[in-house]
């Protein structure tokens, strides 16, 4: 009646050969608990999980041979530090594990908070200045994107793991921590490492370093300096002399003593030291310009 004359596709026949029965010897609650069980014993961290979602979905399902399996698809959301959603087929009968998969989406969102310290002024990240770019998987937002990741080093001096925060709002908004007179160094540090990056590819046509920028904030205590350890730009908050050492000019100085490094065979000592040292400097004050369009020199 539609004037539908064909459709197109993959039919599976044959069906019964390979399954003469479809009775099963699982339930679905066995079925998400075999699924959990097997991502406990994937993940060292998972010993009691926390899980939304669950479901287990009867269906028959071609291997790679073409051979019809009767299998539970499951899956749940674990709400871990790291969240996740396992995927799984289980055969229905014997309970192996045939197939898993992560299916959890990761969408790229726009954070705001607060930037700046006492001296600078407090601006807003999303207002004065756009939103910095994060990752947002259901309420949870991750410091990272495709070109900048930026660690809490929560006063320690190792570490690589991007910081998280609860973001459950649509705005993102994170002011994690204040200290030493600054609003959230992490925020700046996020944003400014994205600027610097900018910068390069616009002015220069290439990435600052071969390898995402790593940017690690809250380096120890009271660490008056910032440095470029070959992987990394690491940011102490500073004490009596200085705020946080994260602002625009001192990221795009501690990156570009990675884009010397890397690109110039120059050592970092004598005559050779001090011209890695002035094109930190001369890029420190361009990032500012590139980002305000002015410079305070």
């Amino acid at each position: 009646r539609s004037g539908l004359s064909n459709v197109h596709g993959t039919m599976a026949q044959g069906l019964a050969a390979d399954l003469p029965s479809v009775s099963v010897n699982l339930d679905q609650q066995q079925a998400i608990a075999l699924g959990k069980l097997r991502h406990q014993a994937k993940h060292a961290n998972a010993k009691e999980l926390n899980t939304e979602n669950e479901t287990a979905q009867l269906m028959v399902r071609l291997d790679a041979n073409n051979k019809a399996q009767l299998v539970y698809l499951v899956s749940f959301f674990v709400a871990e530090e790291e969240p996740s959603r396992p995927f799984m087929f289980i055969d229905a009968n014997s309970g192996e594990i045939l197939q898993v998969w992560d299916g959890l989406n990761h969408a790229q969102a726009g954070g705001t908070g607060p930037g700046g310290n006492s001296k600078t002024g407090r601006y807003e990240f999303g207002t004065d200045y756009p939103s910095f770019v994060i990752d947002k998987v259901g309420t949870t937002c991750t410091m990272e994107n495709s070109v900048v990741k930026t660690v809490d080093l929560q006063n320690r001096t190792s570490g690589s793991t991007a910081y998280s925060y609860s973001c459950p709002g649509a705005s993102n908004y994170n002011d994690h921590k204040a200290v030493n007179g600054a609003y959230s160094p992490l925020n700046d540090a996020h944003y400014f490492g994205k600027v610097v990056y900018d910068m390069y590819k616009d002015w220069m046509n290439t990435a600052p370093l071969t390898f995402k920028l790593t940017m690690r904030v809250h380096y120890s205590s009271n660490y008056e300096n910032a440095f470029w350890d070959g992987s990394a730009m690491t940011f102490g908050d500073g004490a009596s002399t200085f705020y946080p050492l994260v602002d625009i000019n001192v990221s795009a100085h501690e990156v570009s003593h990675g884009f010397t490094e890397q690109n110039s065979g120059l050592i970092y000592s004598n005559m050779s030291g001090g011209m890695n040292e002035a094109f930190s400097d001369i890029a420190g004050e361009a990032a500012e310009f590139y980002m305000k369009g002015s410079v305070d020199w």
